[in-house]
């Protein structure tokens, strides 16, 4: 059953409801602090300082809850035998209260493909881009190894790189903003490297 109740700053109410499920489905502003019971006896799982979303099975269920908040204001909550609930999302929804926020995203795109002549000095592969959702970067070159920097600095052919090795190709999990810059550990001649972003 889900109860809404009227509470004054740091005035405890206690509800003699009995359940095994309890749920903050809202708190305006401020906390709230939930102490649970059975039997006379209070229970090791309380909810101090809680916000909306917080919940609470005691093990062997509970016969009275304790709510205390900061502040005057209504508060809403669930108590059940059982567990009930949800997790859909609709649109966009925004943890005010942290720093998450759920947003809805495309995660496709057109893939742009680019052949980049690379020797032994430094060169831009991609310039920086805030929307870049996917990088893949392949070293075509038959025996020298590509080194890669994402943060726009100059690549140097050194572990401050990513290095690619002939043949093979870097596609990072998540892809950088930064401008992409790449160096050979050797002179080259030609388009070597491959890179393609969306």
């Amino acid at each position: 059953m889900r109860l809404t109740e009227n509470f004054t700053l740091n005035v405890a109410k206690l509800f003699k409801v009995p359940g095994n499920f309890f749920h903050v489905d809202s708190v305006p502003a401020g906390s709230i602090t939930v102490v649970f019971s059975r039997e006379g006896r209070r229970l090791p799982e309380d909810l101090g300082a809680v916000t909306s979303g917080w919940w609470a099975t005691p093990d062997g269920g509970f016969d009275e809850v304790e709510i205390t908040s900061t502040l005057t204001q209504a508060v809403s909550f669930y108590v059940a035998k059982g567990r009930v609930g949800s997790n859909v999302f609709s649109g966009n929804v925004a943890v005010t209260s942290g720093s998450i926020t759920v947003s809805n995203s495309t995660v496709n795109g057109a893939h742009v493909p680019a052949a980049v002549a690379v020797s032994n000095a430094s060169v831009v592969l991609l310039a920086a881009n805030a929307a870049r959702k996917y990088l893949l970067i392949q070293n075509q070159h038959a025996t020298a190894n590509l080194y890669v920097r994402c943060n726009g600095t100059a690549a140097v052919a050194d572990a401050t790189g990513v290095k690619i090795v002939p043949g093979q190709a870097w596609e990072p999990p998540v892809a950088p903003t930064g401008e992409v810059r790449g160096i050979m550990d050797a002179a080259t001649a030609g388009n070597t490297v491959h890179v393609i972003e969306a």
